[in-house]
């Protein structure tokens, strides 16, 4: 038995990716770990897409795309190379308009005339992002946040004389909230402490404070405040 005929994407995506296809009549993923719900096909089904080709469906269940929006109904189609979202299907199923211009589309629910959802435009191709996808991305830029910071501190550490991680926290404040600076430990500085007796706060403050006014003036800025 053959379904109906949708777009066939050429390149592979993100499973967090769905391109939206306004020829198709159904949502379909070749992705089974996205689902929420799942019921798997006995029955052998075809579904034609752009190339001729049937390709099978083995199952269908529902998908959260966002927190507040779900995908009813989508095809598993293994042999898919990306997420494809039915324009028709989706703006029926949420009471929707849809507005393309030529860098994103907009949904609009029809009784409030609220942005529900926005693509973005990519290549000829309109791209939504699932909340996975988002929460991945934020993940990914906390991350890089989090290493930044701490090679920072690390670059302060060891520019300005290796001063105690506790005055780098009361210097450069900004770099220690995700940091513990229990989490740092200088090899140097244990050494050190073998041989010199430790300085108090204030007069270490007062040495880093100068150490930084002469790099400053020889080096250039290696901190954008104190």
């Amino acid at each position: 038995m053959k379904g109906k005929s949708s777009l066939h994407t050429v390149g592979p995506v993100s499973q967090g990716i769905w391109i939206l296809d306004s020829g198709a009549t159904d949502h379909m993923t070749p992705f089974r770990m996205i689902f929420k719900s799942y019921i798997q096909r006995n029955r052998e089904q075809l579904i034609t897409v752009a190339n001729g080709q049937g390709v099978p469906i083995c199952g269908s269940g529902n998908i959260i795309l966002e927190s507040s929006i779900v995908l009813k109904d989508v095809l598993h189609v293994p042999q898919l190379a990306n997420n494809l979202i039915s324009v028709q299907k989706l703006t029926k199923d949420l009471n929707c308009s849809v507005t393309f211009f030529s860098t994103h589309c907009v949904f609009q629910d029809l009784a409030t005339g609220k942005t529900i959802l926005t693509a973005k435009e990519q290549s000829g191709l309109y791209l939504l992002e699932s909340d996975d996808q988002n929460k991945t991305k934020i993940m990914s830029q906390q991350a890089t946040s989090e290493t930044w910071a701490n090679s920072q501190i690390w670059l302060h550490h060891k520019r300005l004389g290796h001063p105690s991680f506790n005055l780098l926290k009361s210097l450069f404040p900004h770099l220690f909230t995700k940091e513990s600076i229990e989490s740092f430990n200088c090899d140097i500085c244990q050494l050190s402490k073998h041989h010199r007796a430790s300085y108090a706060l204030r007069q270490e403050f007062k040495r880093v404070k100068q150490r930084c006014i002469l790099d400053l003036m020889s080096a250039g800025s290696v901190f954008e405040s104190m």
